[in-house]
């Protein structure tokens, strides 16, 4: 089984957070992705953990704009000076303040925008702690999402493009229909590439480079031939996301945020076609998926509070 060269170091975490990667090798070091506002200090004491110093970072680099995966770039910046480098059309939505666009109007988004030093666009060639990335537009789960190939290691970092048997979920409500179309270019765009090493957004590391992207495959043209899948895919999750961002809750308490949720209501009536969609639905539909987490043990009941069981 292939394995990461030593210049690289991974540091997994869960599902509220992304993953970091740290390249470690002439210069000094880089940071990809930070994960979550509310663990900066958690970022900080993770990276110390993987042998670097955060005060000895050079660049910090940003894939894309969702809320966990810049989350401690203020910190980390302010702790080493470092410049911060993301994709232009990040760069972009940051200086507009493009909140829809970046999902902060979504509950659990919390974010400080830390404008770029840096910003770089698809194809170009980047250099961090010395070694050699190519810049790959991965749209779909984020239109701005940006992955970085190392062709001498056949290293792909591919951010939330791809996950070991999934990917992001895909916002329709933000970014419209073609939202699909571009989650497969960023698949067909990975299956281009050389790849014995995946370092995903989330989750562990991919080895299994052509049998995931068959599995991805098979997802998209399932969510192409039934919508309403995609919109259940899209629907579940957030609800996940809500209850770690705001465990331990009540169970009412978790009911309201969800039902408020910005883009409920669009995926509801009309990714499911739920033209009569009212509050009774609307908490039908949210027991059913909270009792789904039970079942699966994904969320459990301690003293009347829930509270999530997957990896922050």
């Amino acid at each position: 089984m292939p394995k990461l060269p030593p210049f690289f170091k991974f540091i997994q975490r869960g599902w509220f957070n992304c993953n970091s990667i740290i390249v470690d090798y002439e210069d000094q070091p880089t940071l990809i992705d930070s994960g979550h506002l509310l663990y900066a200090n958690e970022t900080v004491d993770l990276i110390r953990g993987a042998g670097v110093e955060p005060e000895n970072l050079g660049l910090i680099v940003t894939t894309h704009g969702h809320s966990d995966h810049h989350g401690g770039n203020k910190l980390l910046k302010e702790m080493s000076n470092a410049s911060i480098l993301m994709g232009e059309i990040t760069a972009s939505w940051f200086r507009n303040n493009e909140k829809r666009l970046l999902w902060f109007d979504v509950d659990a988004q919390e974010a400080e925008i830390i404008l770029p030093d840096q910003t770089i666009q698809d194809g170009e060639v980047v250099h961090f702690s010395g070694v050699p990335f190519e810049a790959v537009h991965l749209p779909g789960h984020a239109p701005d999402c940006l992955g970085f190939y190392q062709p001498d290691s056949k290293v792909m970092i591919c951010a939330d493009a791809m996950w070991e048997n999934d990917f992001g979920v895909l916002n329709t409500a933000v970014h419209g229909p073609q939202t699909l179309a571009d989650a497969e270019t960023a698949v067909q765009k990975l299956a281009s590439y050389d790849i014995e090493i995946a370092i995903p957004g989330h989750g562990n590391l991919i080895t299994n480079v052509p049998e995931n992207l068959e599995k991805l495959y098979k997802r998209l043209n399932l969510f192409k031939s039934d919508p309403a899948q995609l919109a259940w895919h899209f629907i579940r999750r957030i609800a996940m996301f809500i209850a770690m961002r705001h465990q331990p809750i009540e169970e009412q308490a978790l009911q309201s945020i969800y039902l408020n949720h910005p883009h409920l209501i669009h995926y509801l009536k009309n990714e499911l076609n739920l033209s009569h969609f009212d509050n009774k639905m609307g908490e039908k539909i949210f027991q059913d998926i909270l009792e789904n987490f039970k079942s699966r043990q994904l969320i459990v009941e301690k003293d009347g509070l829930l509270s999530s069981t997957v990896p922050k």
